[in-house]
């Protein structure tokens, strides 16, 4: 050939295309994530789990009823134990086990909110 091609430094192209395609794949990843309402894993070390489990015949659950205690979080990959065994899944085969809390809690259905009426001074209806 006895033209003269442009010469471009490869280093420039090279990370040129690299923003470009981390750029649409950002885009990608937030156009996905917002069609599935994804959510960000909110699990901690410490958190009570339950781990899901094959669906053999339709009476089993969906979940394991035996509670796993998290003990290492690494990205989306969550390793748990129990008493009898460790297992390693994804984040997507956890469920948060949420506990209700009892300390400082009182049940008082009246908020003052209304006031108590005496029932003389309700009106029955003639009868």
């Amino acid at each position: 050939m006895r033209i003269k091609l442009p010469e471009v430094s490869p280093t420039v192209i090279d990370s040129d295309l690299r923003c470009k395609d981390a750029n649409a794949k950002r885009k990608m990843k937030e156009y996905v994530d917002d069609r599935n309402n994804a959510k960000p894993a909110t699990f901690q070390i410490g958190d009570d789990v339950l781990v899901r489990q094959r669906k053999r015949n339709k009476f089993l659950s969906y979940n394991n009823p035996i509670p796993y205690h998290i003990v290492v979080k690494k990205g989306s990959m969550i390793t748990a134990e129990n008493a009898k065994n460790k297992i390693t899944r994804n984040s997507s085969h956890f469920k948060k086990i949420t506990r209700p809390s009892t300390c400082g809690s009182t049940t008082n259905d009246d908020d003052g909110e209304y006031e108590d009426i005496p029932n003389s001074d309700i009106e029955e209806p003639g009868i």
